[in-house]
């Protein structure tokens, strides 16, 4: 090979592969900072997946447990054991003693009978009713002219179906109590009692409460008054008046008295219920006065004492001029309705059957 054709094969090489040259480092630099952030990114991907792949691992030993706990609740036996029942028999006996202690506490207050002679009530509504014009008498309570304490549907020769006696003579019993209560606080006179009347009808659908009773009573004399809001109240069935019906721990009797008499009677009568053996619940008060306020001119006037002003007092006057403006005596008697409830329970609860 000749020396013209060795130079033609060996070429100079390019100044940017030529080592030491500036092109040369500039690319070794761009290459060691790609090199550097590669792995960078390189690290930040393993230390996420390191984080996923441990919380995946924390999630799915979660999962396992959830799941065994699972299985465990289907593989369990659904009957309880002896010894739950045994417990749970055992509270519901102690709810029950406890339940039947409270019933036998509230039916202390019952008034019961078993009676089913309508002789025997119609005896016994008789000497009630002597024995309570008696007292009315001896504490000057004016009643009306053969009153019947709201049984005037046997004020005669009517006798009550046997059926009906027992109801009807715990409801003579209760007008009994009530009216001494009326009697022991002094009112002014009794205008009428009224009672469920379950028994009026030979529907047992139709029988009445004492609202209609009470609306009929006084037709005659709400004539020429406001309205009493309690006549307008609605009818309602007082068929089962009296009767604890299956699964009811109590029943009740509803009366409604008309009297006159003072508000210190009212107090003392409301006290009374609230003291008495009876179980029983005001559900309304109503009071209606008719007259004045104060005393009539003519007898709330008093004996006018002349003075000369142009002489001397020497003394005193011989009547001191004295006006009383309040106390009972002052107060004048206003009409009162009130309506009570009579409360009779159960008298026992059973349960507790293992």
């Amino acid at each position: 090979m000749t020396t013209l054709e060795h130079s033609q094969l060996v070429q100079p090489l390019p100044r940017q592969l030529i080592p030491g040259s500036k092109d040369m480092k500039k690319e070794k630099m761009l290459l060691i900072a790609a090199v550097s952030l590669g792995g960078i990114f390189f690290l930040l991907a393993a230390v996420l997946l390191y984080g996923s792949v441990s919380k995946f691992h924390d999630l799915e030993t979660e999962l396992g447990g959830k799941k065994d706990k699972l299985n465990s609740y289907y593989s369990e036996d659904p009957f309880p054991s002896r010894e739950n029942v045994k417990a749970e028999n055992a509270n519901v006996l102690t709810a029950v003693h406890w339940s039947n202690e409270l019933i036998k506490k509230l039916s202390d207050s019952n008034i019961t009978s078993t009676d089913s002679s309508p002789s025997l009530f119609k005896r016994r509504l008789g000497i009630t009713g002597s024995i309570l014009r008696k007292k009315a008498l001896n504490r000057n309570t004016a009643l009306p002219e053969n009153f019947s304490f709201g049984f005037s549907a046997y004020s005669q020769e009517k006798r009550p179906n046997p059926d009906d006696v027992p109801r009807l003579t715990e409801q003579l019993r209760i007008t009994k109590k009530l009216c001494e209560i009326l009697l022991t606080n002094r009112v002014k006179s009794i205008t009428s009692i009224a009672r469920d009347e379950f028994e009026k009808s030979q529907s047992r659908n139709n029988a009445t409460s004492p609202v209609r009773t009470e609306r009929r009573r006084r037709s005659s004399r709400s004539r020429s008054r406001t309205p009493d809001p309690v006549q307008s109240s609605p009818e309602r069935s007082v068929s089962d008046a009296g009767i604890i019906k299956k699964g009811k721990l109590h029943t009740k009797y509803h009366f409604a008295l008309d009297f006159i008499g003072s508000s210190f009677c009212l107090l003392g009568i409301l006290n009374d219920l609230a003291s008495s053996d009876m179980f029983a619940v005001v559900t309304s008060v109503k009071v209606r006065k008719d007259i004045p306020e104060l005393l009539p001119e003519e007898e709330s006037k008093v004996d006018e004492v002349e003075i000369d002003t142009n002489k001397p007092l020497l003394h005193a006057p011989e009547k001191p001029v004295q006006i009383r403006v309040c106390g009972p005596e002052m107060e004048l008697p206003i009409d009162i309705h009130i309506e009570v409830n009579v409360y009779k329970f159960r008298e026992e609860i059973t349960g507790g059957k293992s």
